[in-house]
């Protein structure tokens, strides 16, 4: 038994002084592969952090045209309404001078709803654009943007109660006639 450990001591020893097998080698090759790993693990996450925030500026440029396109198109509505408004209310205007005796209150008062359905929808407009841009400001999860959508759908509401409360009013005005009759 004393044999083998003494023949195993020399060998032992050889194979530590061969080139190939030296273990501070093999340590140093383990440490720069470890570095060459990190370094890897950084350049995958700067590319990552690089790819973030290109898609964080295409999202708020898509938020941005987004609000964009929908204030222009809401803004456009309402002109319209308001015009519609204005025209009718020249013609109630109109029934009421010429001194008949026509009931033109039913349609006043569809008007004068209408009128309050488009004001509401105007300060609701005005706060879905800062609410979208303090989103964008913010990088906001998903709910706040869900939020501001809710309120386009909520002025969208406003407006289409408006036209119907319009309709109601054109209605109430179809039937009264104006100008001279015979």
């Amino acid at each position: 038994m004393m044999l083998g450990i003494i023949l195993a001591v020399p060998l032992a020893v050889n194979l530590l002084l061969l080139p190939g097998l030296n273990r501070p080698d093999a340590t140093s090759n383990i440490q720069v592969q470890d570095k060459v790993k990190e370094e890897v693990r950084e350049r995958i996450q700067e590319k990552q952090q690089v790819t973030q925030n290109r898609l964080d500026e295409a999202k708020k440029v898509r938020v941005r045209m987004y609000v964009k396109r929908m204030t222009e198109r809401i803004s456009a509505a309402i002109a319209r309404l308001e015009r519609l408004i204005a025209r009718m209310e020249a013609r109630i205007a109109k029934i009421n001078e010429e001194g008949e005796d026509l009931d033109t209150s039913g349609a006043e008062a569809s008007i004068e709803k209408a009128k309050g359905y488009i004001s509401q929808a105007k300060t609701e407009l005005e706060k879905v654009a800062s609410d979208a841009e303090a989103f964008i400001e913010s990088d906001g999860a998903p709910s706040e943007f869900s939020q501001v959508v809710k309120s386009v759908n909520e002025i969208k509401r406003l407006l289409v109660e408006a036209h119907r409360q319009l309709v109601l009013a054109i209605g109430d005005l179809k039937g009264l006639r104006v100008g001279e009759t015979q």
